[in-house]
């Protein structure tokens, strides 16, 4: 099997160069998983991606999408540290 994740809808400016992927992802764009690097997801905004799976053996192809909303950081709060 052969895997193809592509972005569908977003503000990442991803092009066809595998260098343009990494800034963004610490997985490849061909690997099952897709793992986003910690901070380059924009909060608010909601990313769409395709993952294209491929049988070499029959040609035949499918796919499935995933949508990722980014909740805004967490802020303010209190931390208390005791002994």
């Amino acid at each position: 099997l052969s895997y193809e994740w592509t972005q569908t809808a977003g503000d990442l400016d991803l092009d066809a160069m595998a260098a343009a992927w990494a800034r963004y992802f610490s997985t490849a764009s061909t690997k099952q998983n897709l793992v986003a690097r910690a901070g380059v997801l924009t909060e608010g905004q909601t990313y769409s991606f395709q993952l294209t799976v491929t049988d070499a053996a029959t040609g035949l192809a499918g796919y499935a999408t995933l949508d990722v909303a980014v909740n805004r950081a967490p802020l303010g709060g209190d931390v208390a540290v005791a002994p």
